[in-house]
């Protein structure tokens, strides 16, 4: 699942996988080296490039990201 946090926090309506996320509307795109698992009514925002994850317990979870797993998308109009 593509993942547009562009906007700010969100929670999660549904179990979702995400395997890359928008950082902001510049077409940067972060892939993750593994997907990130969110369960319905867990919080998602970005810190920095970083995604974070507001677990159901309180929890938060960062997954890592890696340099070269960031890109830009280009869209010719």
């Amino acid at each position: 699942m593509h993942l547009d946090l562009v906007d700010g926090r969100m929670v999660a309506p549904r179990m979702l996988t995400v395997t890359e996320y928008m950082i902001d509307n510049t077409c940067w795109w972060v892939r993750l080296p593994r997907p990130l698992f969110v369960r319905a009514g867990e919080r998602l925002w970005l810190d920095g490039p970083q995604v974070v994850v507001e677990r159901l317990d309180g929890s938060e979870d960062r997954p890592e990201i890696q340099p070269a797993l960031v890109k830009w998308a280009y869209k010719l109009l």
